[in-house]
């Protein structure tokens, strides 16, 4: 309402100052041509016209300035509402609040889901329904549904991006809701579906986030080998200081899809997670470097999200999410065989023959 009332103001007031100014204009020079042309002589005349036009120029500035104080005072209102609409985001309370636990209780990386429910706030009913697994240190767990199953708010749910709606998430056997925020997070090396690159070089864009001062530049490049991005970094010019622009617009899709996984990699977290990471990779790159993951980072626990088969087919175990619920866990060579569902999503991708059937 008080943006159209201000609106309104200015679609009004502008034309009728524009008029004034105008007008004065006309009548300074109206009244300077009458008084010039009823001089005596020539030298009188031009001094008539020298002081028109300074008067003119003088009342130009008067007028322009009336008008900007018009044009302030019809944006104050503006500006006091959203002012009002900035105050409120700066006084809101943080739904995620952190926890006490400020150290590492353990090594283990195991993540436990026990009868989780979770609703987005305003939403009429549950996007996930007792949800319950855990996976160990050392194991290697997929995620796979339909769109819209749940997958992505799932994980979420780990590093606290969100928090349960009822049951528990643990992590080491503590509820992840009484960690200490960052302890939390910095146990997690957490590749997204959109990776994000930030202005800087390719060496401090993999480094970022990392918390130990002990990471050296043979950590950077062995993160760099494994995520199977140093052949195009070696192709570069300048190397690891290759500059990247802020939103990595001067990479490709896949290329900035590996920076992110050599930046998990080289946090050297207890738990991974891959949110439909390799999706962007072309199949070759993504098999090697899962192999290569899979011999790198043996010992941690491992969560991927992933849309194709090929990808997830050598988990330990493959979670099978449909409408928010578990329709299914096991292998790949169980789930064929007792999960329709998995079945159907197996043989949209696959022949017969290469699933195994």
């Amino acid at each position: 309402d008080t943006n159209l009332s201000t609106q309104r103001a200015m679609s009004f007031m502008m034309p009728g100052m524009s008029a004034i100014l105008n007008g004065l204009s006309l009548s300074i020079y109206w009244i300077g041509a009458f008084l010039i042309a009823g001089a005596s002589d020539m030298t009188q005349q031009f001094v008539l016209f020298e002081d028109m036009v300074v008067f003119s120029s003088y009342a130009m500035q008067v007028v322009m300035s009336f008008i900007m104080l018009v044009v302030i005072f019809m944006i104050l209102p503006r500006a006091s509402v959203a002012s009002k609409r900035v105050q409120e985001v700066i006084d809101t309370e943080p739904s995620i609040v952190s926890g006490d636990v400020d150290e590492n209780t353990g090594t283990t990386g195991k993540v436990v889901f026990k009868d989780v429910s979770f609703r987005y706030p305003g939403a009429s009913a549950d996007t996930l329904t007792d949800i319950s697994f855990e996976v160990s240190k050392g194991e290697t767990l997929a995620l796979i549904g339909a769109t819209g199953s749940g997958k992505s708010t799932l994980i979420n749910l780990i590093p606290r991006l969100y928090d349960v709606t009822g049951g528990t998430v643990e992590v080491d056997g503590i509820d992840v809701r009484d960690y200490d925020l960052d302890t939390l997070r910095n146990r997690i090396g957490y590749v997204s579906q959109k990776s994000f690159m930030f202005a800087g070089s390719i060496e401090s864009n993999v480094n970022y986030g990392s918390t130990s001062t002990e990471r050296t530049e043979q950590d950077v490049e062995r993160a760099v080998s494994i995520a199977q991005a140093k052949e195009f970094i070696d192709k570069l010019e300048n190397g690891y200081q290759s500059d990247v622009a802020q939103g990595g617009t001067n990479l490709s899709g896949g290329q900035k899809q590996r920076l992110s996984i050599a930046r998990a990699i080289c946090k050297s977290p207890e738990i991974y997670i891959f949110d439909d990471t390799f999706s962007a990779l072309d199949y070759r790159t993504d098999r090697v470097l899962r192999e290569e993951l899979h011999k790198r980072i043996e010992g941690a626990t491992c969560i991927i999200v992933a849309q194709r088969v090929g990808t997830i087919m050598n988990a330990d175990r493959i979670i099978v999410l449909d409408e928010g619920r578990i329709v299914g866990i096991g292998r790949h060579d169980e789930l064929i065989h007792n999960c329709p569902t998995y079945l159907d999503i197996v043989r949209s991708q696959m022949s017969d023959e290469e699933a195994g059937l």
